[in-house]
């Protein structure tokens, strides 16, 4: 939303629909910043801590992705890498009948945790 805000910010002529556009823009930026807030306060909590710092080292994995696995996937540590692909829909499926070889493609599993990664 900030972003097509801003876009259209920049093309508005009127000076008043831009006052309107800069403090809405100013609305969701505090918004965003509490979100964050409350991210970092989730991570720091016991029951996240340890697994939240076990998922640091790994590149790509930021702090609204940290929240996500382990919200979405309780089951995190005592499932296989293979399992974990299946169940977040990452695993490449076959589409295969007989002896014909189909497309594979990824589907299915949690959506959320997918999107997100």
């Amino acid at each position: 939303m900030l972003t097509k805000l801003k876009a259209q910010t920049a093309r508005t002529k009127n000076t008043k629909v831009k006052a309107a556009d800069n403090a809405l823009m100013r609305q969701l930026r505090d918004q965003s910043d509490a979100l964050d807030a409350q991210i970092t306060q989730a991570l720091k909590a016991e029951n996240f801590r340890e697994r939240a710092q076990l998922l640091r080292p790994i590149k790509g994995i930021r702090p609204i992705a940290t929240v996500t696995l382990l919200a979405e996937m309780p089951e995190l540590g005592a499932l296989t890498s293979k399992q974990v692909a299946a169940l977040t829909g990452l695993a490449p499926r076959a589409r295969d009948s007989g002896q014909r070889q189909g497309v594979r493609f990824i589907q299915g599993g949690r959506k959320l945790v997918r999107d997100v990664l």
